[in-house]
């Protein structure tokens, strides 16, 4: 909304993005962050670090700790990740002996600042940022009927 109204770009960086770039900052070469959501279950991704900052490994997956931690093992088994970040940390480190980084949930505004810059210094094309939406919507439009539209006299 800033950007439209000030007329100057916007560059969208992920939080998970965000995460694995903090998570990475101590070397190591891939990274697992997760998340935790409003129904006790993790979004968690597995990234490599890149040139312009963490590129992903595999995509979001969503569901329980346990769940996400097996659906992760088996994606990684041929590179697991050397560190495991954010809220479901402890649980998705364990099936790859990961080392457990950050557990918080949210990325510094200076990581963000910095993916941001070195996106921009990418050269690469920047799509609009949008958001990342791993589930259906729960809200169901209405099922009563409209009122009637009375013609105009």
């Amino acid at each position: 909304g800033l950007a439209l109204a000030l007329s100057c770009p916007a560059i969208g960086v992920g939080r998970l993005d965000a995460l694995a770039a903090e998570a990475m900052e101590g070397g190591a070469d891939r990274a697992l962050v997760a998340v935790g959501t409003r129904r006790d279950e993790i979004c968690a991704q597995a990234f490599a670090a890149g040139p312009f900052g963490p590129e992903p490994l595999t995509e979001p997956a969503l569901g329980a700790p346990e769940a996400v931690a097996a659906v992760m093992a088996r994606l990684l088994s041929a590179a697991p990740p050397a560190v495991a970040a954010g809220a479901g940390a402890e649980t998705l480190a364990a099936p790859f002996g990961a080392a457990v980084g950050r557990l918080a949930q949210s990325p510094s505004p200076g990581t963000i600042a910095r993916l941001a810059r070195l996106t921009l210094a990418s050269g690469r094309t920047i799509p609009r940022p949008a958001p990342i939406y791993l589930r259906p919507a729960d809200a169901a439009p209405s099922s009563d009927l409209p009122p009637a539209i009375l013609p105009h006299a």
